[in-house]
């Protein structure tokens, strides 16, 4: 849990480079909006328009919205193109199911008081070590449990403010999805540089980019 939602959540939030992407993306799109028939500019946008970037093609339809951006941000603001790499624990955090945890940590909970309660209802024996040995266990499981909930607590208010960040319903919106979002534009996004990087090796070479504007 540590490793995935709360890390992605709090990376987002407090993560500069990635904001100022975000800021790139809405102006491009509003430069490239001056010719549409609409009279104010746009001031935000869902996030999960950043998984749709790369349906928007130039005219002559060899390169994206995403290529024109890699190219954008090469040229002006180099040292944007690595927020992806700033943020590795944002694809992890797409495959933790939250809600999953939640249930997991209720079944935990569940077991623990099975236990204390046998362990409370049994006679003592000095044949049966039960009880003693799962009072050993208690001793040790329950802190650990504590522990759990207290990080799974943080992981919910980070992903909430996260979510608040970004204008998104905390009840209609999972952590999957959310941080799913993310994991998919800057998968995309790594593509898309690769292919202006590719590009840009072939013409050095001499060869023809089929990426060339």
């Amino acid at each position: 849990m540590r490793r995935g939602c709360r890390p992605g959540a709090e990376g987002w939030g407090k993560c500069l480079p990635a904001h100022l992407l975000f800021q790139f993306v809405l102006a491009m799109g509003n430069y490239l909006n001056d010719g549409q028939p609409k009279t104010n500019k746009t001031t935000g946008f869902k996030i999960n328009f950043l998984t749709e970037l790369n349906s928007t093609k130039t005219v002559d339809g060899k390169s994206t919205f995403l290529h024109v951006l890699a190219r954008s941000l090469s040229q002006h603001f180099p040292e944007l193109l690595g927020c992806a790499r700033d943020l590795p624990t944002v694809p992890l955090a797409a495959k933790v199911n939250q809600r999953a945890l939640t249930s997991d940590l209720a079944d935990l909970h569940g077991t623990i008081s099975e236990i204390q309660a046998a362990c409370q209802s049994m006679v003592p024996s000095s044949e049966d070590k039960f009880a003693v040995v799962m009072t050993s266990f208690l001793e040790t499981a329950q802190p650990v449990l504590r522990a759990l909930d207290g990080l799974q607590r943080e992981a919910m208010d980070e992903l909430g403010k996260a979510l608040a960040f970004f204008g998104e319903d905390s009840k209609a919106t999972t952590s999957e999805a959310f941080f799913g979002i993310f994991a998919e534009f800057m998968s995309k996004f790594e593509r898309a540089l690769s292919d202006l990087q590719a590009g840009e090796g072939m013409r050095s070479s001499g060869m023809v980019s089929p990426l060339a504007w």
